[in-house]
């Protein structure tokens, strides 16, 4: 009682004093003695609410890296374990809703340099330069409708006051990775602001073993045995800049531009050995060392004009340019033949594409009512010219091989103009729209003469549907259809031999593929944090990787076709409790079953799969900036094409770290999988007449140490146009 009577004095003294303050005049004392006026000065109150983490709106979830301690020790793709919708696999690879085909924006429009290569990207970004990740589940129709599970938007941290301020974190990993460097920082001076982010990593692969089997059901039966180590490193660097000018308070001009490198070096060796009967029919030993080279350079512009009578009516103007050039070299050298006739080779692909977008964006509020509109073109150029050359024994020459070698040139124009409407009233928001999209594509083969000319017109409707049931308690519906394209790999006919005894090649005659996507959400905010949800999706003639056996020759040959259909059922649920003061635990699941049957060399082929991904996080805060975290993940089996499926898998870490100099800098270690050195990966491919199992013994105990540094305060913002250019219409993604 004594305790209830004194707060319930202070927070009459506090508003008092806060009755004071605003009206100029003293207030009657609280605290009388003899008729004597006493006045106590009151020191500071400070009023905390812990922050959500976890927010949901009616067509997306957000998650607030800012307010997760965690972020200070992890890099971006680290802290997608934890993000409702995301999961990463066994190889780090990124998956939303357990499907690979996703876009990814920064700052609500795509990046070149995420388009390649993400999590080398995203692997060396600090967590602590992110504001918040938003997933996109059901994305409005001023969106491409490319990417089929939805958008992953990363939003910087680029606040603050006229003067600079940034973060910068620095990592080291070991026996494999190496170190890395990444950061952000925001500038502002008046009108004009300027933020920068960037970053680099180094990656440093030892020997790994690498086992292939495989058995084959034919006239004549045959059993194949590959063994052999890899090594590789990679070299990835990222810079990226954002300026903002308000010309006045109506206009505002934005401009954008980013480069990216990627270098992978790899060595490769394996004896080989075909086998019929028990008797050795044919074997060999091959070394491939190999070089894929990618850099990407982009560019844009927005100019942004409101209107006065109505300064949330907005007019923007667009334009993006982008250029990435790919270069991929195998040199192929083969030793201890026994009857085995290929000569070594060498194989060059030079790929180009290059991209110009313009767009116009217009935004009219009404009172509940918000009416979008726009319309969109994109022009790409995509040109290869991949060259073959053997090895003549006699002369030790490399010769041109022109039965293998063609220059591929295509050319796509997609056309888009969409409609939409965010209505608002009280408790309700709904979010509708439609978009229509063209895509004209011509493929010419220069040195075969022959071509390919492809139309198709698609409208996408979208539709989210959210209900706030109180301040901490929210549902939401939605409904989108998706269109996944493919992009320049797929469709490349490029046949890449960096192992003799398999193909893989592009499809220059792919079609796009559409989904169908259903979700109902759940969302409570407070102490105890919980995010479910269900989804059903189903598609039709997917692109999808398969394989066959060319008896003829004794080689795998791997390409893409539209042959997927099926369905899916997802489900997911997020929960994060504090269990005491200074104890968090969070749990992340992604459930997807799913139905898939396609045709692969004549054969039906079915999987019923249940993919899963659990999480399990917990963080413990000690006295003097003392912090541990645990995190374990249990993977399940995944799809890797049509007829390939990989193993399931258990990884942790553990990390402890030290927030110093009032939490401007943090230091932290981890160790992952300390309880194992090595990891096997094994995929598992079946065929109309084959069976294959590839066996990698990888790395999976490894070391880091990192640093994290805040230089300022976060306070002001940068401005940037209310609308931009998102070319999310492609995708380079596998999976389904």
């Amino acid at each position: 009682m004594k305790t209830l009577c004194q707060s319930f004095i202070v927070c009459v003294l506090t508003l008092l004093c806060q009755y004071e303050n605003a009206t100029g005049q003293t207030a009657p004392s609280a605290l009388q003695n003899s008729g004597t006026q006493q006045v106590k000065t009151l020191g500071e109150v400070n009023v905390r609410a812990q922050k959500p983490v976890i927010r949901q709106e009616a067509d997306r979830i957000i998650y607030d890296l800012q307010a997760d301690p965690d972020s200070r020790s992890k890099s971006v793709l680290e802290m997608m374990r934890k993000i409702p919708f995301l999961s990463l696999d066994a190889s780090n690879n990124m998956l939303l809703k357990g499907n690979s085909s996703y876009k990814i924006f920064i700052n609500g429009k795509p990046s070149g340099m995420l388009t390649h290569n993400p999590k080398e990207v995203l692997g060396s970004m600090p967590a602590s330069s992110i504001k918040e990740i938003e997933v996109i589940t059901t994305p409005p129709a001023k969106y491409d409708a490319e990417g089929l599970a939805g958008i992953i938007n990363i939003i910087l941290v680029k606040k603050t006051t006229d003067g600079i301020n940034g973060v910068i974190n620095l990592s080291e990993k070991f026996p494999q990775g190496g170190p890395g460097v990444g950061g952000s920082f925001a500038a502002r001076q008046g009108r004009l602001g300027i933020a920068v982010f960037g970053g680099g990593s180094m990656n440093n692969t030892p020997a790994i073993n690498i086992d292939n089997y495989r058995n084959t059901i034919t006239e004549q039966p045959t059993s194949f045995v590959q063994q052999g180590q890899d090594k590789t490193k990679s070299r990835a660097g990222y810079l990226g800049t954002e300026i903002s000018y308000e010309i006045d308070s109506l206009h505002l001009v934005f401009a954008s531009f980013s480069t990216n490198m990627n270098q992978g070096d790899a060595d490769n060796n394996r004896h080989s050995a075909l086998m019929s009967e028990g008797a050795l029919v044919e074997g060999y030993v091959f070394f491939n060392d190999s070089r894929n080279k990618t850099y990407n350079i982009e560019a844009g512009i927005n100019y942004q004009s409101g209107f006065k009578a109505d300064k949330n009516r907005l007019l923007t103007f667009s334009y993006n340019y982008s250029n990435n050039n790919n270069d991929l070299t195998n040199n192929v050298s083969i030793i201890n033949r026994v009857n085995y006739v290929l000569p070594g080779y060498r194989q060059f692909n030079d790929g180009k594409a290059s991209e110009q977008t313009v767009q116009i964006d217009y935004v009219h509020p009404l009172k509940k009512l918000l009416i979008e509109a726009g319309v969109k073109g994109i022009f790409r150029i995509n040109k290869s010219d991949y060259q073959h050359y053997n090895l003549d024994e006699v002369s030790k020459s490399f010769e041109l091989d022109s039965s293998a070698s063609n220059q591929f040139d295509n050319h796509q124009n997609v056309f888009s103009i969409y409609n939409s409407y965010n209505f608002t009233a009280k408790k309700w928001s709904v979010k509708a729209g439609v978009r229509l999209e063209q895509t004209a594509t011509d493929v010419d083969f220069i040195s075969t003469r022959s071509k390919v000319r492809q139309r198709f017109l698609h409208l996408i409707p979208a539709v989210a549907v959210g209900y706030r049931i109180d301040n901490s308690n929210s549902l939401n519906f939605g409904f989108t259809r998706r269109i996944k394209r493919p992009g320049i790999h797929k469709l490349n006919p490029y046949v890449n031999r960096a192992n003799p005894n398999y193909e893989s090649m592009g499809n220059p005659n792919l079609a796009p593929s559409l989904m169908n996507n259903l979700t109902l959400g759940y969302g409570k905010s407070g102490k105890f944090n919980i995010n479910v949800g269900l989804g059903y999706s189903f598609f039709n003639n997917l692109d999808l990787g398969i394989t066959t056996f060319d008896s003829t020759r004794n080689v795998m040959v791997a390409t893409f076709a539209n042959v997927g259909k099926g369905d899916a059922i997802l489900g997911y649920i997020s929960l994060g409790y504090p269990v005491i003061k200074n104890w968090n635990l969070g749990l992340n699941t992604n459930l997807t079953y799913v139905k898939l049957e396609g045709e692969s060399d004549g054969a039906i082929m079915r999987t019923n799969s249940l993919l899963y991904n659990i999480n399990l996080s917990s963080s413990h805060k000690f006295d003097k900036g003392w912090r541990f975290m645990v995190n374990v993940t249990a993977i399940g089996p995944n799809i890797v094409s049509l007829q390939a499926i990989s193993n399931r898998v258990i990884t942790s870490s553990f990390t402890l770290s030290k927030e110093l100099l009032g939490g401007n800098i943090a230091l932290s270690a981890t160790v992952n999988n300390p309880f194992s050195t090595y990891r096997n990966n094994r995929v598992a491919t079946t065929g109309k007449s084959f069976y294959e199992s590839s066996l990698s013994r990888e790395y999976f105990r490894n070391f880091s140490l990192s640093a994290d540094i805040r230089l300022g305060q976060l306070k002001g913002g940068i401005k940037k146009t209310k609308r931009g250019i998102n070319n999310n219409d492609v995708s380079n993604k596998g999976g389904l």
